[in-house]
């Protein structure tokens, strides 16, 4: 069974309303248009349209290089572009000139872990969840299970994940992720408590809907189980998680 799970972390850059106290009016002005051009670039790269992406991210760097929310933004859009080393380097600035803020140990530790340097990258989500004015440490932890998984180190994911609802309860990453943890290790009573909790909050997707069925099935919760297949087949016919379904019977 494969437990390696590829995912694409989110990048938490976004357009900080907090700036240095220190600023002249014309410095502040400058700082607020590099922090909308760098969102401006990253909807951009979100949409696909590179040219004007580049245009409004070189020109929020011009504005403001000492941004890490720009340095980030420019970063990923590296990253994004091909450009690893480059991407690496932005990222390493954003951190520097933060102060090692959580936000950027977050967005420096979720590009290592997509490169495949995943015991690099655990460190920079502990270190975000340490900074004291970091506001969303369970996202943090999420992302350091996610990448322990692809060690793969399940207990550590486990802790990680563990840690993450802690923080946050309503991470309904985290939750399936230990429904599928403790099912793998045939703590079925675990795997039902994380998965309820994720039906509280989650959405039925196939991959939630294919676990169900086997949570519910080894509970002895067989009428549960069936109408999850039914929804798995009625809605998701396409789904690898269908189509293993079909395989397997």
């Amino acid at each position: 069974m494969k437990y390696v799970l590829w995912v694409l972390f989110l990048l938490l850059v976004g357009c900080s309303s907090s700036l240095p106290q220190a600023l002249s009016p014309s410095e502040e002005s400058l700082a607020r248009a590099a922090q909308l051009n760098a969102q401006l670039g990253m909807e951009y790269l979100k949409n696909g349209n590179i040219g004007k992406a580049k245009h409004k991210l070189l020109l929020a760097l011009k504005q403001d290089s000492k941004s890490p929310e720009v340095l980030g933004a420019m970063g990923y859009f590296q990253e994004h572009t091909g450009n690893f080393t480059a991407a690496q380097s932005y990222y390493s600035k954003a951190l520097q000139v933060s102060g090692s803020s959580g936000t950027s140990h977050n967005n420096y530790g979720a590009f290592l872990c997509r490169q495949g340097q995943y015991q690099a990258s655990l460190s920079h989500f502990i270190a975000a969840t340490q900074d004291p004015n970091y506001l969303t440490p369970g996202e943090a932890f999420e992302n350091a299970g996610l990448c322990a998984e692809q060690i793969p180190n399940l207990s550590l994911a486990k802790r990680y994940f563990r840690r993450a609802v802690e923080n946050n309860p309503q991470l309904v990453r985290s939750l399936l992720e230990l429904a599928q943890l403790y099912y793998w290790q045939n703590n079925n009573s675990q795997a039902l408590k994380y998965f309820h909790r994720y039906e509280q909050l989650g959405n039925l997707t196939p991959k939630a809907l294919f676990l169900g069925i086997k949570i519910y099935q080894k509970a002895g919760k067989m009428k549960i189980a069936q109408h999850y297949e039914q929804l798995l087949k009625t809605n998701y016919s396409d789904s690898k998680e269908y189509k293993q379904r079909v395989s397997n019977n």
